[in-house]
């Protein structure tokens, strides 16, 4: 299949049930992983694409709450803090991936929404951490969610993200990415 969208026009995918619509959309969201060939966004593989469009969203959004909210930082906190947003990012990207081995989209879906609104609230996203339950805290503490925001309010307030944030979020990248690949090899064996 190729599809092409031309700038400033609505396009809808249309089809009777079982045609393939979701799993297009899931598989250009990096949800699911293609059984052969290959999604290319932008011009680029599905993950580097996402990578572009967090990227712009993150611009997006310090514009907005630079020009709309008064939020005022230097051009230091501004840029770091976005690197950080966009890097850390990463293991979602992973569990993406990883979500995206399982074989049907729906559940990968349902699956995934399950997982993101769990790491948001026990990884402090919601409230902070220290109003949770002792054994919520104790568990957030080392989720990919907390060590996300955690990095970025340390930036925010001058400070540089702990170096726990970074091992965190790197090892939970690897051991998402590892696993997807893992699991997309033994799939392609059988």
């Amino acid at each position: 299949m190729n599809l092409s969208f031309k700038q400033g026009k609505i396009s809808a995918l249309l089809g009777p049930n079982g045609a393939g619509k979701t799993t297009t959309i899931s598989m250009m969201l990096g949800l699911m992983k293609p059984t052969s060939g290959e999604v290319r966004m932008l011009g680029s593989q599905a993950g580097v694409a996402q990578m572009v469009i967090h990227l712009i969203v993150i611009v997006v959004i310090f514009l907005t709450a630079a020009l709309a909210h008064d939020i005022e930082l230097t051009a230091v906190q501004w840029i770091s803090c976005g690197m950080w947003l966009w890097l850390g990012s990463i293991p979602m990207l992973g569990l993406g991936a990883l979500l995206g081995t399982l074989k049907n989209a729906n559940t990968s879906i349902a699956i995934g929404n399950v997982l993101q609104m769990g790491l948001a609230i026990v990884g402090g996203l919601w409230m902070p951490l220290q109003n949770l339950p002792t054994w919520m805290q104790s568990i957030g503490q080392w989720l990919p969610s907390h060590s996300y925001a955690s990095g970025a309010w340390n930036m925010v307030a001058g400070h540089m993200p702990g170096m726990s944030n970074f091992i965190i979020l790197a090892g939970y990248g690897l051991l998402f990415m590892v696993l997807s690949v893992y699991i997309f090899n033994r799939r392609e064996a059988v």
